[in-house]
């Protein structure tokens, strides 16, 4: 029965051939890598999941009929974060478990990035992607209410008929409440990516490229997906993508300033919030586990505890790490009195697979943003590219943070990286395909806003 997830590699590869790879991304491959779990897999060999059997036909079409590309930094770095993973589970535990993770790593970070770059160039194509995420997370968002309430969780437990062997059911609860989770493996990791759907959407009201008259409650389409997204955000009840979150949307606040005078005014108070922001942070989380005031405190302290006893095991194999286990829970480093969750992706990637790998890491987290803030920048307020390469950035920021509080697994690695690609292609993309897509926005500050003249008229 597990054979079942060659079917939507097998519909991929018909839309290819019959409508082409841009239209089996949009239509099929992003469809399948938000709703369907990333768990459940065939049995056969390479025990590939629906979402990576759905991305290898229209990756091999697509660059079979694709002869151009532009080299940049970015595209090293993510190539080389997946060659030293991969080199680095073939030291630890040899040529089968660094195959099967060569395959992973292949389907889930190379390919979405380089799909991404080349078909994600600022052009109408990148407004119907974001539309069709921020969908997507509106479905799951609105059918999770009865998770919410009632534990079951209809992502995972209705497939989970094919794959009696591979059910994954578990649930979390805080306050009373079951944490949502959808079809991505852990509440944090929904947040995370509700946390991302919500600033597109963001997007697409700013630009009015998702427009249409008022519907359901008084609301239009954009602004109830928008409602939706941070209502599901707000079931998850997972704190690490809401800091994320609201520390992109107050970057995006800056960079999104009129002038050069109020965007160095916003700065400056950002500047002086940091210190007592920091310093209270700092006093909350150094505490020891047993003298938290409060289970969030604890929590806290225990990921400072974590990065305060593993670096030294980090220090035992710094270049290449620990590898990936293929036992439960994948730990293949020593485990310091007891503490086997690693909640902080930043400290797993140096354990599993060394400092250079973190360091490559980092690297893609910095360098991109700073050019998407740039380049965003360059363009001026309300130019529909330059509040694109702004969003992404704030994209990143949420990601940058909320990985500090936990793992980038599941569907969040292969979009985080879809992301990453969708950036360079807008960095390094055609100055034309931009310009298209321009030619059908409204300046962000007219969406949605009825000039005054029409409101003595109407």
């Amino acid at each position: 029965m597990t054979a079942i997830t060659a079917l939507t590699g097998i519909i991929a590869l018909i839309v290819c051939i019959r409508r082409g790879p841009q239209a089996a991304l949009l239509g099929v491959y992003v469809p399948v890598l938000f709703l369907l779990p990333f768990s459940y897999h065939w049995e056969y060999t390479l025990h590939l999941n629906f979402a990576e059997t759905t991305i290898i036909p229209i990756a091999a079409i697509y660059f079979l009929q694709t002869r151009s590309w532009r080299l940049g930094l970015c595209d090293f770095a993510v190539v080389a974060l997946a060659a030293v993973s991969i080199y680095s589970e073939y030291v630890n535990f040899g040529y089968s478990l660094a195959q099967s993770l060569a395959i992973r790593q292949i389907c889930n970070v190379v390919l979405p990035y380089a799909l991404a770059k080349s078909m994600l160039q600022g052009g109408e194509f990148d407004g119907k992607l974001a539309k069709m995420m921020v969908v997507l997370l509106t479905i799951i968002a609105i059918t999770s209410v009865y998770e919410f309430r009632m534990t079951f969780d209809i992502y995972k437990s209705l497939p989970a008929w094919f794959f009696p062997d591979q059910a994954d059911t578990f649930a979390t609860r805080r306050y009373g409440f079951t944490r949502i989770a959808g079809p991505f493996p852990h509440p944090i990791l929904a947040g995370m990516i509700f946390i991302v759907g919500y600033l597109f959407a963001r997007w697409l009201e700013w630009t009015g490229l998702w427009g249409g008259a008022k519907g359901f409650l008084g609301l239009s389409k954009i602004r109830l997906c928008e409602f939706a997204l941070l209502a599901g955000s707000a079931m998850t009840l997972s704190r690490g993508p809401w800091i994320g979150g609201a520390i992109a949307a107050l970057g995006m606040w800056v960079f999104r300033s009129r002038n050069v005078r109020t965007l160095m005014l916003k700065a400056i108070l950002i500047v002086l919030l940091i210190g007592p922001l920091w310093w209270g942070f700092s006093s909350y989380v150094a505490v020891s586990r047993s003298e938290a005031a409060s289970a969030t405190q604890e929590t806290a302290a225990y990921r400072h505890e974590l990065i305060e006893k593993y670096v030294d095991i980090v220090k035992l194999r710094p270049l290449l790490g620990w590898g990936f286990s293929d036992k439960p829970g994948g730990q293949a480093f020593p485990i310091i009195d007891g503490m086997a969750s690693i909640d902080n992706y930043y400290l797993l990637l140096a354990l599993q697979f060394g400092e250079i790998a973190f360091g490559l890491m980092v690297f893609i987290l910095l360098w991109t943003p700073l050019r998407l803030i740039v380049f965003g920048l360059r363009r001026g307020f309300g130019n529909a590219t330059g509040l694109l390469a702004v969003t992404l950035a704030g994209v990143y920021i949420a990601f940058a943070v909320s990985i500090g509080t936990a793992w980038l697994g599941g569907q969040d690695l292969p979009i985080f990286f879809l992301i990453a690609g969708w950036s360079e292609g807008i960095l390094l993309g055609r100055p034309a395909a931009a310009a298209a897509v321009e030619r059908t926005t409204r300046p962000a500050r007219s969406v949605n806003r009825v000039p005054r003249f029409e409101r003595v008229m109407v």
